[in-house]
């Protein structure tokens, strides 16, 4: 008797949970895409990267990220708010439309995020490849 009596409480109980399948709407137009931070970072400078690329090389001049050579996080306690500047080396492959050959430039980067974004990031230095 206690047996059916469980039985008839677990039938109950779980007989009137429903089951939902949640699927995503549009399926087809998922698009699944894997990044690591300093990808990220770089789409995030990128605006800037680009300013200068075209200053240091002409307006038609394009880029592509080569490498994130060197990221570094400062943190200063000693101001309040504790402060946080990242000095960004990486390099990129210009490449110029009125030129042949593409080439690899080196960009030292200072980005400070509480700043204001027209000057959050800062040039330190731009190296131009041999050629």
């Amino acid at each position: 008797m206690k047996k059916i009596t469980i039985l008839l409480a677990c039938l109950l109980m779980f007989g009137n949970a429903s089951i939902v399948m949640a699927e995503p709407a549009n399926q087809g137009q998922q698009n699944k895409m894997t990044a690591n931070f300093n990808k990220i970072f770089a789409e995030v400078i990128s605006p800037y990267v680009t300013e200068v690329v075209k200053k240091e090389n002409g307006e038609q001049a394009t880029w592509t990220l080569d490498k994130m050579q060197k990221l570094t996080i400062n943190n200063n306690f000693s101001v309040k708010p504790p402060k946080r500047i990242y000095e960004v080396k990486m390099t990129v492959k210009v490449t110029d439309p009125t030129k042949n050959q593409p080439h690899i430039d080196t960009i030292l980067l200072k980005v400070d995020p509480q700043a204001d974004p027209k000057n959050a990031v800062e040039l330190i230095e731009y190296t131009h490849s041999e050629k």
